[in-house]
């Protein structure tokens, strides 16, 4: 192809792409004309006006092809692309995922669960909430640290002992629930005993928010070790997404897995044990 053709060719695909709304138009506007008018006023010889039609349906299929093209296009880059919430955004993005879902999911691993279940997960279960789920099927399986491994956390400790309030509101909540008769809503609260590493939501086994427990020196000091839990921003994976997503939902399902093994599980007191063993 020569220098003039090549530019002409590059002209004329850029007015396409540019102009191919009203080019839609055209041929429709074009096609209902065909459609409506009578054969005599334009004189059409026998076949030429179904065959002009034909022609014009063929043009908009391929446009449509084009154009749902360029959507599939744009939305499978769109999951090779990092995307990061931050913990006061969570309850948004998890409640658009599910608000049109019949039944629902959740897997939720959390040092205390402070943030977490007062911010997001008790707001599910609130009717009175923007948020409230309780019209759907809904079952959420909870994971916390236990108390026994506090002392492991050292500097940390006074930092999660809120564990032991965060553990006594779900156990009202799920009372209150079962009292309500609300069937179709499932709570089971599980508590861990080694350090805590994922934190983060599973929903419905395709979405991840997720983030790393992790230990870091205090700000202001030089050796204070403080550990990290849930209220930093939080990755977002998707099972179908091209970095990773079901890679890390399948490790995040392994550690829920971990937890909620009998062998794994401390020995339960008179506050901690799985929430189906309380009364309603």
């Amino acid at each position: 192809m020569d220098t003039r053709k090549e530019k002409f060719y590059i002209r004329l695909k850029e007015a396409f792409q540019e102009y191919k709304k009203e080019i839609c138009f055209i041929l429709v506007i074009v096609a209902i004309i065909l459609e409506i008018i009578p054969d005599e006023v334009f004189n059409f010889s026998p076949g030429v006006k179904e065959s002009a039609q034909s022609s014009l349906i063929f043009s908009l299929i391929l446009i449509c092809i084009e154009v749902l093209f360029d959507i599939f296009n744009k939305l499978k880059d769109s999951n090779k692309q990092i995307s990061i919430v931050e913990s006061p955004d969570l309850i948004d993005r998890i409640y658009n995922l599910t608000s049109n879902e019949n039944r629902i999911t959740i897997k939720y691993i959390a040092i205390a669960g402070t943030t977490g279940w007062g911010t997001v997960l008790s707001k599910f279960l609130d009717k009175n909430d923007k948020h409230s789920l309780l019209n759907k099927k809904i079952k959420i399986d909870i994971a916390l640290i236990d108390n026994k491994i506090l002392d492991r956390l050292e500097t940390s400790r006074e930092r999660y002992e809120s564990v032991t309030t965060t553990v006594k509101e779900i156990q009202r909540i799920k009372r209150k629930i079962d009292s309500q008769k609300h069937l179709d809503v499932s709570i089971n609260l599980y508590r861990y005993n080694h350090l805590p590493n994922f934190v983060g939501y599973l929903i419905n086994d395709n979405y991840l928010f997720t983030t790393l427990s992790y230990w870091e020196v205090e700000d202001g000091s030089e050796k204070n070790l403080v550990l990290r839990g849930g209220r930093r921003p939080h990755i977002i994976y998707d099972k179908n997404d091209g970095f990773g997503g079901a890679y890390y939902i399948q490790r995040f399902n392994g550690w829920f897995e971990y937890i909620q093994s009998k062998e794994n599980q401390p020995e339960p007191t008179t506050q901690e044990h799985n929430l189906e063993e309380l009364p309603a």
